[in-house]
């Protein structure tokens, strides 16, 4: 094993684009410019950026809550100078080509916590709505085709309830994708919301799960994006590996 330093410096910027396209312009920007030092590029739909600037309390506002579509950008390394000077080379150029509308760089750690807290505030923000009637989502498909997934699902889940909204945000450079979906007024409904979006994650060639594990919850889904083959060799490593079933039985798949 071994072990590295943390990184002494860390520069946070919030961007502000007016379309997923140049979001991705974005993030082929940032990789390029700053390498193995992109620590973080976390994508905000307008609807969670606004609804958490607006629900929130305490909640900074670095820039203006009418755009489309907001990125939490961190660079991390050692030297200060040359991090903060790519950062700024790179949101330069994003906004000469017209990628980023707005940019902020946050000049202390306490507004990069603040730039952070809006990002991290997802619970905060999901507990200002009915409990009963909000559905969260975790999971992955390629970026290119995240924004047209975004838009089926938001369309689809109209058809169930008129009312039904869905609020969307994510790790975009690991192509993981979280949704939650609000239906206040039928709540009886969750299981046909479900398995809408499950459905549709499975048509856009996607995961029905990027980093919170399948577990029993999402069992009935597994289907959706592995093949029955693969669920069996997944059988068969669990059998191998645990004959007595005693390890969380019950959970992925039941033997």
């Amino acid at each position: 094993m071994r072990i590295f330093p943390a990184p002494s410096e860390r520069q946070v910027s919030l961007c502000a684009l007016h379309s997923f396209e140049r979001v991705s312009s974005f993030l082929g920007m940032a990789r390029q410019r700053l390498g193995g030092e992109l620590t973080a590029f976390e994508a905000m739909w307008n609807g969670y950026y606004r609804l958490t600037i607006e629900r929130v309390s305490g909640v900074a506002r670095p820039l203006p809550t009418h755009h489309p579509f907001y990125v939490l950008l961190e660079a991390s390394g050692n030297n200060a100078e040359r991090i903060r000077a790519d950062v700024e080379e790179l949101l330069e150029r994003a906004k000469d080509e017209n990628v980023v509308l707005d940019a902020t760089i946050a000049p202390s750690k306490a507004s990069a916590a603040a730039m952070w807290g809006i990002r991290d505030s997802t619970l905060e923000l999901g507990r200002t709505f009915p409990y009963a009637s909000r559905i969260g989502f975790d999971v992955s498909l390629p970026i290119d085709r995240m924004n047209a997934y975004v838009n089926a699902i938001r369309t689809r889940i109209k058809v169930i309830d008129v009312q039904a909204f869905a609020i969307v945000f994510g790790h975009v450079g690991d192509g993981n994708l979280h949704l939650e979906v609000h239906h206040e007024h039928t709540p009886e409904r969750r299981e046909d919301f479900e398995k809408l979006v499950y459905n549709i994650t499975g048509e856009f060639g996607g995961s029905i799960s990027a980093e919170h594990g399948i577990g029993v919850l999402k069992r009935p889904y597994l289907k959706i994006s592995r093949t029955q083959e693969e669920i069996e060799a997944m059988r068969a490593i669990k059998r191998a590996l645990d004959p007595n079933n005693i390890l969380n039985p019950g959970r992925i798949f039941t033997l």
